[in-house]
């Protein structure tokens, strides 16, 4: 009776401990999909989710060496083969992939070299090349506020396009070790844009009106620090950013007021002078995410150019 049952006991025990491990299995799983998971959103800040902004496809592209074809192997020659975006990012990132990000921000003749393969595709884009509505900003939007809607975000370039109701700003702001090309879909834009020296005085301003196809650029220590206001009918401004703010890195964006000052010259005379002061966001400045039924970059157009 001893032999039987212990011959009962022995599969039972087995099969228990058989389901212990399925529920450790199980367990240990869904712990790590989980933690997984908490990390993937923990690292994506929230005003960067969206359907077309940081997917899975992005990543990828962001990670892999050698990105898409150079230039000189591209098929996209014309515009017949994608919508005008997808040719836009795909030209970023070629010439992303094949320049050092140092080089490109140095604001140097052969920086503006490179770079002029997009500033001159941008030439040929307005708000009705890619469908974008005009005006942008939908009615009932918050005073002040303005519209943002993502392109294209990867670890090394972003793109998207900022919507000005009429008369709005973005304060005086800067753009730490990067290039910016910004250029206007619609309306007009008035540009303040400094630079400065070591001790934050201003050794340069330049203001300026950019109209619909107009573009600026901003280098490293040329233009870094400007201001947007849109004109009376309000704009439009898409913007490619390289690389993006990463405050991790040391790109955090740092905002700016004028402030006069006045200091002894070395004959003991008083002599104004203009610098810039940073200060916290101003609590005015804020922007919303907005429904549009612009196109959006064909991924798995980039997807197939990559095969």
């Amino acid at each position: 009776s001893d032999s039987k049952l212990s011959g009962w006991l022995r599969p039972k025990s087995t099969q228990m401990k058989l389901t212990i491990m399925s529920i450790i299995a199980i367990v240990c799983c869904f712990g790590a999909k989980t933690s997984r998971i908490r990390r993937l959103f923990r690292d994506r800040p929230a005003a960067r989710m969206s359907d077309n902004s940081r997917s899975s496809i992005s990543r990828v592209f962001s990670r892999m060496r050698g990105g898409f074809p150079t230039i000189s192997d591209s098929k996209l020659s014309g515009n017949d083969d994608c919508n005008t975006l997808t040719n836009l990012v795909e030209e970023v990132r070629n010439i992303i992939d094949a320049n050092t990000a140092k080089t490109l921000a140095s604001g140097s003749a052969e920086a503006r070299e490179l770079l002029r393969p997009i500033t001159k595709k941008l030439q040929t884009i307005t708000a009705k090349d890619i469908n974008l509505e005009v005006p942008v900003i939908p009615e009932r939007f918050p005073p002040r506020a303005l519209g943002y809607i993502p392109v294209w975000e990867q670890e090394d370039f972003e793109i998207g396009i900022f919507a000005f109701p009429p008369g709005a700003t973005i304060p005086l702001h800067d753009h730490p070790g990067m290039f910016v090309i910004s250029h206007v879909l619609y309306g007009s834009l008035e540009v303040k844009s400094y630079d400065l020296d070591s001790q934050g005085e201003i050794t340069r301003k330049e203001t300026g009106v950019l109209k619909e196809s107009d573009s600026s650029l901003l280098f490293e220590n040329e233009n870094n620090i400007h201001e947007f206001t849109a004109g009376k009918d309000g704009c439009a401004v898409l913007d490619i950013l390289a690389p993006p703010y990463d405050h991790e890195n040391g790109r955090a964006c740092t905002y700016y007021t004028v402030e006069d000052t006045e200091k002894k010259t070395e004959i003991g005379n008083q002599k104004s002078s203009v610098r810039l002061k940073r200060c916290p966001q101003p609590q005015w400045f804020t922007t919303y995410r907005i429904p549009t039924k612009m196109e959006k970059v064909d991924e798995t157009y980039l997807i197939k150019k990559m095969e």
